[in-house]
């Protein structure tokens, strides 16, 4: 009786362990990627961790949905040094509030640009740009 109950047991992990990965929600395509603001970043924005970035140029971008992103400013890559994620009721993650550093700010007027294609189908891609002026 032991063995009956111990490989049924077994046999029902087993199940389970498959039908939550066969059923998992995949990730949602991405469906609007928009520049929500941009600066010149300052120490009083936030936590003292970013403060290597006072007096660096900042674009923050609001992206719904899954994908991967490229942005350049002034064709030159940028890297991203901060997110936040936006989430659902359920919390679980719908988007992302991404922060690129755009480097010490020069005079003139500069072009950000951004790229971002869906992890999955129907592997769309969306870009942006923006301009800054100083």
């Amino acid at each position: 009786m032991k063995r009956v109950i111990s490989t049924l047991l077994i046999t029902i992990s087993v199940l389970m362990a498959f039908s939550m990965t066969a059923f998992a929600a995949p990730l949602q395509p991405v469906s609007s990627v928009n520049i929500i603001e941009k600066g010149v970043w300052d120490k009083n924005f936030g936590s003292p961790a970013l403060d290597s970035m006072n007096g660096r140029v900042y674009f923050a971008v609001r992206t719904m949905g899954h994908g991967s992103a490229v942005a350049t400013y002034d064709n030159v890559k940028t890297k991203e040094f901060w997110h936040d994620v936006i989430t659902n009721y359920a919390g679980t993650p719908i988007g992302f509030d991404r922060y690129y550093d755009c480097g010490p700010v020069t005079t003139g007027k500069h072009t950000f640009r951004i790229k971002t294609t869906s992890y999955g189908s129907p592997y769309n891609t969306i870009e942006r740009s923006g301009t800054f002026t100083y």
